[in-house]
């Protein structure tokens, strides 16, 4: 999970990295992605959320005052493998149909 987060904070950060002319960016998802990778017994499994979206909220003037927001829908996992996709979806990991989304909203932001 800590590899997820330190792999979603690098990717939101690389994705901002252009903002500089507005104050509310839109995540752009045809240059963005969500993806993950997870130690499984002797190596690593990967994948990626294929619908997410969020903004960034850049405060120039304060920029601790700047937030992130970000939603992926659980539904969209796909690791290249259908039935451990539908496990994934089970009540056994991401439970979708009592959990659809996975939200991220920043509670500090360090310029």
């Amino acid at each position: 999970m800590k590899q997820f987060r330190n792999m979603f904070v690098l990717a939101l950060w690389v994705a901002t990295l252009p903002l500089f002319a507005a104050d509310t960016y839109k995540i752009d998802k045809a240059h963005s992605s969500a993806e993950f990778k997870v130690r499984h017994m002797v190596g690593n499994v990967g994948g990626r959320f294929s619908d997410f979206s969020g903004t960034v909220n850049v405060d120039k003037a304060n920029p601790s005052a700047s937030s992130v927001d970000f939603t992926i829908q659980t539904a969209s996992i796909d690791t290249n493998t259908p039935d451990r996709d539908q496990d994934l979806r089970s009540a056994n990991f991401f439970d979708v149909e009592k959990y659809p989304t996975i939200t991220f909203k920043s509670t500090k932001v360090t310029p």
